[in-house]
């Protein structure tokens, strides 16, 4: 079918067409409006190093201990990517209460889109999502806390100095929940193309239906037997 037979079919069934438009458009806002609510918390933390630097002077005449975390070019920048990835791995979320397909998310990086670029420096910038904007503050806030812990467990067991341990410090806590918003521009293009579809899809079939009836209608009167004219009663 061409577009114009589609555009003469359009005007002929336009009150299926508008019908049908309306109650997609109605059926998509319906939708729309009953879509849980998100809210958003974030913080930015800094790895930052011991004063006492990277080496401890042990007290006999031994080779100074040097942090492992601490023994190599950028050092701090990459012990914070190396974060940055515990951090996201779907073991520490779960652990944290976020699994894949919950409510509550968050994510992890040093403000950088591109997960290549994760040594540009030392920051980590947590952004939670939840339900509720309590919800969102506790996974942001469960995040941090994780993060120190991380950090320092992965310096235990490299046996590091404990006076060289890198730290993490929050430079802005956890912020209030703020609402997302959704996108109303994108809402309103997929309705239209979903509702001009359906409108499309309902004129198609109500005019194959009135075609079929037609064609039943049509064979019916072909097919129905003739009734026989009676003969003039002299000539029986």
């Amino acid at each position: 079918m061409g577009s114009w037979q589609v555009a003469v079919l359009l005007v002929r069934r336009w009150y299926v067409t508008l019908g049908a438009f309306l109650a997609t458009i109605g059926v998509s806002a319906l939708v729309y409006a009953s879509l849980p609510a998100q809210y958003q918390t974030g913080s930015v933390m800094v790895v930052t190093t011991s004063l006492t630097g990277r080496s401890e002077e042990p007290p006999s005449q031994e080779p100074d201990l040097t942090n492992p975390l601490l023994n190599f070019e950028n050092d701090v920048n990459l012990s914070t990517a190396i974060l940055i990835e515990q951090l996201n791995s779907p073991g520490v979320a779960e652990a944290l209460g976020a699994p894949a397909g919950s409510t509550t998310t968050y994510v992890v990086s040093d403000g950088n889109t591109n997960a290549e670029l994760l040594q540009s420096g030392p920051l980590l910038f947590v952004q939670g999502n939840g339900p509720t904007p309590e919800a969102a503050r506790s996974i942001t806030e469960r995040v941090d806390a994780m993060a120190a812990l991380l950090l320092e467990r992965r310096q235990r067991d490299l046996e590091a100095p404990p006076s060289t341990y890198l730290r993490t410090s929050e430079i802005v806590p956890p912020t209030a929940g703020l609402r997302l918003t959704r996108s109303p521009s994108r809402a309103v293009v997929a309705t239209g193309a979903l509702a001009a579809a359906a409108g499309l899809a309902a004129a198609l079939g109500f005019d194959r239906l009135a075609a079929a009836r037609r064609r039943s209608a049509t064979t019916r009167t072909v097919s129905a037997p003739v009734l026989a004219t009676p003969l003039p009663e002299g000539a029986r």
